[in-house]
């Protein structure tokens, strides 16, 4: 009984689209993601607001085991462009299952906004808190051990809710100019 109904939270969406355009969607979002690094470089406030975006954007549009290649393809992008972060970016492979786990935190809590009603920005905030608190956390952690350098340590903090957070806002955006079109 409690599974089938976190199963039927995780894939509802705020649109009712036809399999085919979830497919396209999910090609367009995942693909958009690797290729961010590539296409932009740097600075990362860009490609996070963008990534983040494209993670709030198939939460809102798409069921959850669809959102995944999302989660995942924009860090192998940057691990393969190497330069996001610089002379420290073989560092980014330690990051990776955190910032996965971070994202999924991001589009959970859309997931739940679809589920309960939440207001949008109330869930942009608490979501991306959630996720630039776990990231935080993660960094410093890795710090303490002597895993990564210090410079992650900013970078997943602050940095991850800012970048959420504008991600979010340029998907509201998003949505209301498309009510207009």
């Amino acid at each position: 009984m409690e599974f089938s109904y976190i199963s039927k939270y995780l894939d509802e969406s705020d649109y009712d689209y036809s399999e085919k355009r979830q497919i396209l969607e999910l090609a367009a979002l995942a693909l958009l993601g690797f290729m961010l690094p590539f296409a932009i470089g740097a600075p990362q406030i860009l490609i996070g607001i963008l990534v983040n975006a494209l993670i709030i954007r198939s939460a809102l549009s798409l069921p959850s085991y669809k959102t995944l290649p999302v989660l995942f393809t924009p860090s192998i992008g940057a691990i393969a462009q190497g330069a996001l972060f610089g002379p420290f970016n073989v560092f980014l492979i330690f990051m990776m299952p955190f910032i996965w786990s971070g994202n999924l935190i991001l589009l959970y809590a859309f997931k739940a906004k679809i589920a309960h009603g939440y207001n949008y920005l109330l869930t942009l905030l608490a979501g991306s808190a959630a996720k630039a608190g776990f990231l935080f956390l993660a960094a410093y952690l890795l710090y303490s051990a002597s895993v990564i350098p210090a410079v992650f340590l900013t970078t997943m903090g602050v940095m991850q809710f800012v970048t959420a957070f504008l991600g979010g806002i340029a998907v509201y955006v998003q949505l209301k100019a498309e009510k207009y079109l």
